[in-house]
């Protein structure tokens, strides 16, 4: 085709600012760092020949990858240092002042899948990959052939005093259709919830390292574009055997969610629940000759949740027979999802549960409400905000002070403790969800834990606020800021409650002139009651690979030369 002068023009302007458009979407894909420097290449090639069947941007050399069903594999390696000061709370509770020990600030360590050392000075190298499925449109229907993938992160801290090795990630994955099969660690959130800047999912918040288990699931909202969607999962894990108290102990886990709405419907509506619980082990408490119930009824009542009342010693001792088989916690969720032309909003609220309370609506006050905008066509240039995320969490009730079997009084519901799993719902000594139910062994200096028990405080208040965005061309932010007010426990309860303020802020940037590189800074802050007074700084570098996307481009001679 001929074109004239003036249509030519305006089709080449026309063209840059859909590129200049395209690449500030494309900024926001984890892996763009990879593609970015090649895209002036690509401009320039089809300047030469207009006509060239070449893939256009990101968005379309993903497409092309896409139509051509590669399977894509990540390389990564990292280098860092955490650096941390701190000194002893001021609760009332000790005589206060300077604490030499070290404790690394708040949001520095929460939520990271207990990776991040906990000493004074120490040094971080990490490296992984991943191997995902065959890429294929999301307009295509799930295939019916088996298509596998997996993960490994391996991460070695380094102080004066010490080193460990840990493995965050280390899993295989299979797919047949919407179903999925792994088994192995594997990082996850769960529960309705903003997973980049939420004060952390309540039942399952990425707070420490991830259980082993094996997991069928249907990740994804299936069938992907009817109105009714489902998600689902279910598994079978394993607690570690270095616990302190109870051994040999096992997890249940199982969530059914719903998507009303198709994926671009203006208005989506979700809802679901998750039911964890840990069974089976070795406990001095309320066990039979220090073993607890694991055989296949037992299953039967963990999966079922079906209470043992009426018969005390049907699996040997009465406190199984008073209650049901195992630790039993979970949430119900609802949330609504707005999907502008230019933003997304979304309202959720998760329910808690960890007796039969919410059952019987006496802790109905007790839960996770938030709000999450996202702006979906952010500025070129200059400072804009690409997230915010507001939070109240509430764990005050637990059914009121007073426990009995009448209904209206199911209270002192004791979140992540129990009298079994003394160790409480935990994994190397972190809680599996919200890091405001504070370990013991997290309390300040000043703060003295009550015995016994996993957690001495779990009755608490947060406001949390998150954003996210850029700061100047190039350059991404991330923010947090939380205030709690900390009740302790029914039994121990603080006297006054305790205060605490924690915040964080983390800058970023990918070099341009060293493709796949990111280096990236963050320091966070507590000052109150509850922690140790600290400061901390996280430095880090970081490579990423993606071989077929190198692959396809060069295949297409769109490497710059």
């Amino acid at each position: 085709m001929c074109w004239g002068a003036e249509e030519a023009n305006a089709q080449k302007k026309n063209r840059f600012k859909k590129e200049k458009e395209r690449n500030v979407r494309d900024s926001y894909n984890p892996y763009f760092p990879v593609i970015e420097p090649l895209l002036r290449r690509e401009t320039e090639i089809r300047e030469e020949v207009p006509t060239a069947p070449k893939p256009t941007g990101l968005s379309g050399i993903t497409a092309y990858i896409q139509q051509a069903e590669l399977r894509v594999t990540r390389y990564f390696f990292e280098a860092g240092t955490y650096l941390s000061q701190s000194k002893q709370s001021h609760a009332g509770y000790g005589e206060g002042g300077p604490w030499p020990a070290s404790s690394v600030p708040f949001w520095l360590r929460s939520n990271q899948y207990g990776i991040v050392p906990t000493g004074p000075a120490a040094g971080v190298l990490r490296g992984g990959l991943s191997t995902d499925y065959k890429q294929v449109a999301a307009t295509a229907t799930p295939g019916r052939s088996v298509d596998f993938g997996g993960g490994l992160d391996v991460v070695l801290n380094v102080s004066d005093r010490s080193w460990q090795v840990l493995v965050p990630e280390a899993y295989l994955k299979m797919r047949l259709g919407p179903f999925e099969l792994y088994g192995g660690r594997r990082r996850e959130i769960t529960g309705l919830v903003d997973t980049l800047l939420t004060s952390g999912s309540y039942i399952w918040s990425g707070n420490t390292l991830p259980i082993p288990k094996f997991q069928l699931s249907i990740p994804d909202y299936w069938p992907a574009r009817s109105l009714v969607g489902i998600k689902a999962m279910y598994a079978h894990g394993y607690f570690e055997n270095s616990r302190p108290v109870v051994t040999g102990g096992r997890l249940h886990q199982k969530a059914l969610y719903v998507r009303l709405g198709r994926p671009k419907s203006l208005f989506k509506i979700y809802g679901g629940f998750n039911h964890q619980v840990q069974w089976a082990g070795y406990s001095p408490y309320f066990s039979t000759e220090g073993r607890l119930p694991d055989n296949r009824e037992a299953y039967k009542y963990v999966v079922l949740a079906k209470s043992v009342a009426g018969d005390s010693l049907k699996f040997g001792n009465s406190f199984d027979g008073g209650n049901r088989v195992g630790n039993h916690l979970g949430s119900v969720d609802v949330a609504l999802e707005l999907d502008l032309a230019k933003s997304t909003f979304l309202v959720y609220r998760q329910s808690v549960y960890d007796d039969g309370s919410l059952f019987h609506m006496t802790s109905l006050a007790d839960g996770l409400n938030g709000i999450s905008w996202q702006n979906r066509q952010p500025s070129s240039a200059g400072f804009f905000l690409t997230n915010l995320n507001l939070e109240y969490l509430h764990t005050m009730s637990q059914g009121g002070d007073i426990f009995s079997d009448d209904p209206r009084y199911r209270g002192r519901d004791n979140y992540f403790n129990h009298g079994q799993y003394r160790d409480g719902w935990s994994y190397f000594g972190r809680t599996l969800g919200t890091p405001f139910i504070t370990a013991n062994t997290e309390l300040g200096q000043g703060v003295f834990p009550a015995g016994g028990y996993f957690t001495s405080n779990n009755r608490v208040q947060v406001w949390h606020l998150g954003a996210a965005g850029q700061f100047i061309d190039g350059v991404s932010f991330m923010g947090k800021v939380s205030y709690s007010r900390n009740g302790g426990t029914y039994d121990v309860p603080f006297d006054p409650r305790l205060s605490q303020l924690s915040a964080y802020l983390s800058i970023g940037t990918t070099l341009r002139f060293w493709p796949g590189v990111q280096v990236s800074g963050a320091v966070g802050w507590d000052r109150g009651q509850l922690l140790n007074d600290a400061l901390g700084l996280n430095l880090r570098i970081r490579k990423t690979w993606v071989d077929h996307y190198q692959k396809v481009l060069t295949e297409n001679n769109l490497l710059p030369r």
